[in-house]
């Protein structure tokens, strides 16, 4: 305990020492940009807490895009983004972060956790049909059981419209021989978790996309379905931001690469709040720690503020790490 108010005082003198008039200006908030799934709200909360606990700074949120929260960032409206997927993201990578060969006005830090895409079955399905590939939803009575509007095509979410991974499935699920038998629909990520809690309580079919970290794999007892392993040969993903003509540019017959997510910041918080950009520099997560908040905060519908306060209180000595301490 003595411990911990020495570190919580030496912390509070060096913030008050290093940053001078900046540590002033709390009516200057941090504003973080804000996405809505389970595994995002743990860890902005989670973030939040330790800013507004350790640092004395008042934080935000803002909803929105990766190319609002990229174009803010860039300004300096946005002072953190704690959900950059990457290669999902490069071509916003591309225009303003350096080391991907933008202009510099967003830097990317050195630490991330690992992240996954595919498509998803509940086992349930899988099991009593025999489905392990994502090629097996292209079988006639697959697809038909798959029907729930009546059309005579099933359908398959394929994720936001906003996500480039909705393009990139868009694209997989054409050239996978799904679309003569399926329709592929893009909706916000709570039309697709409203759909498959709907489907799993009644035993029902569906098929959608999937990422990790996420807490509807526990939830619903979901299994990834398999594809060829990734090579470039055979994942050909042209961004829409780069050619218009990037559907029938794409080719895509493979797994996509795994992701790697990463904070990103203003350039212009490292001149605004340097300890801050310090603490962020030294994040560090595993994913099953955000599969945990995500389980905590999606099945079991705990709110993110607790979950992140308990966790926050479980893990002190990495929190503190994180603060250089």
């Amino acid at each position: 305990m003595l411990k911990s108010l020495v570190k919580n005082t030496l912390l509070a003198a060096v913030v008050g020492g290093f940053l001078g008039s900046s540590i002033s200006h709390a009516a200057d908030k941090v504003v973080i940009a804000e996405f809505k799934w389970p595994a995002a709200q743990g860890y902005i909360y989670v973030i939040k807490q330790i800013i507004e606990q350790r640092l004395g700074l008042e934080v935000e949120f803002q909803p929105g895009t990766n190319a609002v929260f990229y174009a803010g960032l860039s300004k300096g409206d946005i002072d953190l983004h704690l959900e950059s997927w990457l290669p999902n993201q490069l071509a916003l990578h591309k225009k303003y972060v350096a080391d991907a060969g933008g202009d510099g006005t967003v830097v990317k830090s050195k630490n991330f956790y690992g992240g996954e895409a595919g498509v998803c079955v509940p086992r349930y399905f899988s099991e009593q049909y025999n489905i392990t590939k994502l090629t097996d939803l292209a079988r006639p009575e697959i697809a038909k059981l798959l029907d729930t509007d009546g059309n005579g095509k099933g359908e398959i979410w394929a994720g936001n419209p906003a996500w480039i991974a909705s393009k990139e499935y868009t694209v997989a699920y054409r050239d996978h021989g799904l679309n003569a038998f399926l329709d592929t629909y893009s909706a916000d990520a709570a039309v697709w978790f409203g759909s498959l809690k709907k489907a799993t309580s009644k035993k029902a079919p569906i098929a959608g996309y999937c990422w990790k970290p996420d807490g509807q794999w526990q939830l619903y007892d979901l299994v990834e379905l398999k594809q060829d392993p990734h090579n470039a040969e055979c994942y050909k993903f042209v961004n829409p931001q780069t050619d218009e003509k990037w559907f029938e540019n794409s080719k895509i017959t493979c797994a996509g690469k795994p992701k790697s997510v990463h904070i990103v910041w203003s350039k212009k918080l490292e001149d605004k709040n340097p300890l801050l950009v310090s603490f962020l520099q030294g994040v560090s997560l595993e994913t099953q720690t955000l599969t945990d908040w995500a389980y905590e905060i999606g099945a079991k519908k705990q709110k993110p503020a607790d979950v992140a306060a308990a966790w926050i209180a479980a893990n002190e000595n990495t929190v503190n790490s994180w603060l250089g301490m």
